[in-house]
């Protein structure tokens, strides 16, 4: 997220997807999912160094997810997007 847009807030959606990038559902076919808002960063100190605004600005977000059960042989992708725009994706596949 460029420094410029810091003070604007956001919804994300981090889905998990198939092989073929359809949502994958469980537990009465609900999409595994998480939806937040990525919030007002205006008062971010370190915005205000001229070498820190010349990168985009980078954040974590910690899941505690329990097992979930996929498909052995299978692959999948988590998903995240900002404002229903992917802005990054990692791939993995379930050992047989």
């Amino acid at each position: 997220m460029p420094w410029d847009e810091a003070g604007i807030e956001r919804s994300f959606t981090l889905r998990l997807t198939d092989s073929a990038g359809d949502s994958v559902k469980i537990h009465d076919d609900r999409p595994v999912e998480f939806r937040g808002q990525i919030g007002d960063l205006s008062d971010t100190g370190s915005a205000d160094d001229e070498y820190t605004r010349m990168t985009d600005f980078h954040g974590n977000i910690a899941l505690n997810i329990g097992s979930l059960p996929l498909g052995q042989g299978e692959c999948y992708a988590w998903r995240f997007e900002v404002e229903g725009e992917e802005l990054a994706s990692t791939s993995f596949a379930v050992r047989k």
